[in-house]
């Protein structure tokens, strides 16, 4: 049935736009497509076709058409892969415009690419109209990875370029990334990282690259790991059973890097031993005074077991020289003499060296107290390690009060670790467990990309250690067209 006269007539008045919208795609891209509407459906479809019908040359013509080709233009100058991959996926150079009654994805307008044609789909209303001209939308990369990562990844690599010329300064030899096993690191990360998989890369490789360095100052660890690393090629190995989120090994001349989640990824750069060594300290302090002030023997030997295990895992990383361990069992044995030796000031020395270790406790909970607080988030943290750390502070407590007369300094000691551990439970249920996105912005006015680096807080359990530093991420997962994975550029 052919359209009525008055919009015949609009739509040929308005025939330039179309011309020119097909111009200008023609003009970016090289090729001529053509921009198609089924007028006949579209007025059956729309909510008021009385209105659209004497309006459909302003509407489709003036507006739709003009939109379409200034956003092809607006892609296709973003990258060149992009307007590789707008050409590619369009292959019977076709633009069809259609009316449907409900647009996917609660959207008013929507691209997409199907059948070898890029189709625009409208509301019945015709609301928002204006979002043709800027509305992202997937397109295939033809790759394992999405058009969005392929182009965070362009956008990182003087960052892999930094890295890679660390490594090379202090190995003297050229390194590579082994691109399978980054593929499969793509995998994992996609489904929460699709669109900053370069940068979580870019970060474990200057984090690899600072390690190195700054281990590779001793001339004997730096000749061990050239001879460990003979191919210089850094390997992503993901092993979910793994006991640690990033694990060093060396495999047939390439240095692997395990992983059983993308968290944590600043541990590849330094060991978190802050909180371990305060502790440390504070048993190597508060030991002595135990044994000196003739305290039960259940009291020492909770420190005394503590004090051990701190130290079997400072121990198992190799990361202080021999001359830490002897000077703090020096100084373990010199509180000892000292309180064994002026029995009349043992008021004063005890509290001393129970302030001393109070503090040292304490600092090993403030960092992750604050860190949790700053980022609103207690991600990493084992509340059954927090439970059992805080039942074991109070069962120290306990202890004390059958013992005449109730040592208090003592008792200021144990109260520290229930006072955080109760602290660090509370705040988990307050903030979550889970990571909370925060700043994150998509196609401003200058269509803008920015995202707010986001920090991560570490477990804060003696037994469950998981360090992390800043992380970005999105809250606009990877959309699927086809059987090629894509997601919104």
């Amino acid at each position: 049935m052919p359209l009525p006269l008055p919009a015949r007539k609009n739509l040929k008045e308005h025939e330039q736009f179309l011309a020119d919208a097909h111009t200008k795609i023609k003009n970016v891209l090289g090729l001529e497509w053509t921009i198609e509407f089924d007028f006949e459906a579209i007025l059956a479809a729309v909510s008021d076709p009385k209105w659209v019908g004497g309006d459909l040359g302003d509407l489709f013509y003036k507006r739709v058409a003009v939109f379409i080709g200034e956003n092809i233009e607006r892609l296709s100058n973003k990258d060149s892969s992009i307007k590789e991959s707008l050409i590619a996926n369009n292959t019977n150079k076709k633009v069809v415009v259609s009316i449907v009654a409900k647009v996917p994805n609660s959207s008013y307008w929507q691209y997409v690419f199907e059948n070898g044609s890029l189709s625009v789909y409208g509301c019945p209303s015709l609301a928002n109209m204006d979002t043709v001209k800027y509305l992202d939308f997937e397109i295939p990369s033809g790759s394992i990875y999405s058009m969005k990562a392929l182009l965070n990844i362009k956008s990182v690599k003087p960052k892999y370029d930094e890295a890679f010329a660390t490594l090379k300064k202090v190995t003297s030899a050229d390194w590579t990334l082994d691109q399978a096993s980054v593929d499969e690191f793509y995998g994992v990360a996609k489904e929460k990282y699709d669109t900053i998989i370069g940068d979580l890369v870019a970060e474990v490789l200057l984090a690899v690259a600072f390690n190195v360095e700054t281990r590779g100052k001793e001339e004997m660890v730096l000749e061990a790991f050239n001879e460990a690393t003979s191919n210089h090629t850094i390997v992503f190995r993901y092993v979910k059973a793994s006991s640690s989120d990033w694990i060093w090994s060396f495999d047939n001349g390439s240095l692997v890097l395990t992983y059983r989640a993308i968290s944590n990824l600043s541990e590849n750069k330094y060991h978190d031993f802050e909180k371990l060594f305060c502790w440390f300290l504070y048993a190597v302090i508060f030991f002595p005074y135990l044994i000196a002030t003739d305290k039960e023997a259940p009291l020492i030997l909770q420190v005394a077991l503590f004090l051990f295990l701190i130290l079997f895992i400072l121990a198992q990383y190799y990361y202080y020289d021999n001359i830490v361990f002897i000077l703090a069992a020096g100084v373990a044995y010199g509180l000892y003499a000292l309180l064994d030796h002026y029995k009349e000031h043992e008021f004063e020395i005890s509290l001393t060296i129970n302030i001393v270790s109070a503090c040292l406790m304490a600092a090993g909970f403030i960092p992750a107290v604050y860190e949790i607080i700053q980022a609103q988030s207690a991600e990493g943290l084992s509340r059954p390690y927090v439970v059992l750390d805080f039942v074991g502070g109070i069962a120290s407590i306990l202890s004390l009060i059958f013992v005449t007369p109730f040592d208090y300094l003592a008792f200021a000691n144990f109260l520290i670790v229930p006072i955080f551990e109760g602290t660090i439970f509370f705040l988990s249920y307050y903030y979550g467990t889970q990571v909370k996105t925060h700043g994150v912005q998509y196609g401003d006015e200058e269509e803008q990309v920015w995202v707010k680096p986001l920090r991560f807080n570490r477990s804060l359990t003696r037994s469950h250690r998981a360090t992390t530093r800043a992380r970005r991420d999105t809250q606009m997962p990877a959309k699927k067209t086809d059987t090629r994975l894509s997601v919104i550029v």
